[in-house]
């Protein structure tokens, strides 16, 4: 399913905002803050359509909309770039590849979780270099509890589950990841609203140095 280049400017901005700031996106909003040459009960209409396409969804009593795991998709599929990682955090990585082996794995980790917030870590050479949980789990998805629980038994056994990723899966939880070298794998974990963007770049440029 494509969408035309209306619904894909709405399903953007939705999709960024909510990442960004954790709350429901209203019809008003949009019309405020994006340069659409178009009505607001036009905008009302393309959510509308968004949400019976099955993208967008209205949590609970709030008038706005977030993106349903298949409106996550579909971002990440046609309408994700590729952004530029900052220079601080290009220095800082390349500081952790100027060490070697343990050492320069458990940088890397601790740099992906400091800069994303994010569950981060790399599985190599058999051991798991794993930082971040205490920072993700201050997103405002864990305070349901069965959420966090299931997310905790995922980091708890972290190594036994990522062979079974590749690229962005996503689910109740979210997980980015690449294979470098024979057998090794780097990943970036958390709640679906999670800046795929952001997290694939490092990926990409971890992977392209190390």
């Amino acid at each position: 399913m494509l969408l035309d280049e209306r619904q894909e400017s709405i399903l953007d901005f939705i999709v960024r905002d909510y990442i960004r700031t954790a709350c429901p996106v209203s019809s008003l909003r949009i019309s405020e803050r994006k340069s659409l040459d178009l009505s607001p009960a036009s905008i009302r209409n393309i959510m509308l359509e968004l949400d019976e396409g099955g993208l967008l969804h209205q949590p609970h009593t709030s008038a706005g909309r977030a993106p349903t795991e298949k409106g996550y998709r579909y971002f990440v599929d046609n309408l994700m770039g590729e952004k530029t990682i900052s220079e601080n955090t290009k220095e800082e990585l390349d500081r952790a590849f100027l060490k070697s082996g343990d050492e320069m794995f458990e940088s890397l980790a601790v740099s992906m979780a400091n800069r994303l917030k994010l569950f981060s870590g790399i599985l190599a050479d058999g051991r798991v270099f794993k930082y971040g949980l205490s920072e993700v789990l201050r997103e405002p998805e864990f305070e349901e509890r069965d959420f966090l629980l299931e997310f905790a038994e995922f980091a708890d056994n972290i190594e036994h589950k990522l062979e079974s990723f590749e690229g962005i899966r996503i689910g109740n939880f979210s997980v980015v990841s690449s294979t470098f070298g024979p057998k090794n794998i780097i990943f970036i974990a958390g709640p679906k609203r999670m800046d795929y963007e952001k997290a694939s770049s490092i990926i990409r440029f971890i992977t392209k140095n190390v």
